[in-house]
């Protein structure tokens, strides 16, 4: 696009550089702008460069922050025996809004990526490794994307629950195999599986671990979307209460067949 002035080009230019947003977009932004009061333009040029010079990356977890160290690694009450590793901020973002996490947090700023030129000592690796000795943590959660590396996921697991000797919904349950998985997600994940809980872990196979692990995701997700599971007390940050619990399909329910019954108030 040919604009016919060299500022609107420009500005356009660097509107469009960021992500997810097309030269024509871009434009509508620059033009939506320039009908502004000088003010308003000033305010939001400011608001960004404040936001670079004063941000800065916690010396512990490199979440965002505006003091050397984050709130979360400064919170007494976040158990330090427990650290989840993530992708980057906006997972950390999405984990703390269930506020069903009470641990801390390693960024590591990106996934490996050899097509992308992204090695080990491209990410926060051998940060995470001096800090579980230094601290001593007793337990990782690794809670990257389900891509490539979701396979790999997949048959860590199949690994470990052909171990297993006890029911597949206590071995789920059993936080040094996945962590994060109560009683209620646990179940919901099962159903849509369709896998009775009282099966033996060890008789799970492989096709079905991948599809309870697909599970588990679908139903984390749609929980996180709901605002969590209000059953009891409780809440979200601003007081409002997650929804759901109006879309379990066997916690809670007295319509589900009768083995599934078993399995809730017996196991």
């Amino acid at each position: 696009m040919d604009f016919k002035s060299r500022l609107l080009n420009d500005a356009v230019e660097q509107m469009s550089s960021l992500p997810g947003v097309g030269k024509r977009s871009a434009l509508r932004l620059v033009l939506y702008l320039l009908d502004q009061s000088e003010k308003e333009v000033k305010d939001f040029t400011q608001a960004f460069l404040s936001l670079k010079e004063h941000l800065n990356f916690c010396s512990k977890c490199y979440h965002i922050t505006e003091q050397k160290m984050c709130e979360i690694c400064i919170n007494p009450s976040r158990s330090e025996d427990l650290i989840c590793v993530v992708q980057d901020i906006r997972d950390l973002l999405a984990i703390e809004s269930t506020q069903q996490f009470y641990g801390k947090y390693h960024v590591l700023g990106g996934v490996i990526s050899p097509m992308d030129g992204i090695g080990p000592n491209d990410l926060k690796i051998n940060e995470l490794k001096e800090r579980i000795v230094k601290e001593n943590t007793k337990e990782i959660i690794l809670a990257l994307p389900a891509t490539m590396e979701g396979d790999t996921t997949n048959f860590y697991l199949y690994r470990k629950l052909q171990k297993r000797k006890s029911s597949v919904k206590a071995a789920l349950m059993d936080q040094s195999l996945v962590a994060g998985l109560g009683n209620i997600y646990v179940l919901e994940a099962l159903w849509l599986t369709k896998i009775s809980p009282l099966r033996k872990a060890n008789n799970v196979s492989k096709s079905e671990v991948e599809a309870l692990t697909n599970s588990i995701r679908r139903v984390l997700t749609l929980a996180i979307k709901a605002g969590g599971t209000s059953l009891q007390d409780f809440r979200q940050v601003g007081g409002e209460i997650g929804y759901f619990q109006q879309s379990l399909n066997v916690y809670g329910c007295f319509d589900c067949p009768w083995t599934y019954l078993l399995a809730i108030y017996c196991l």
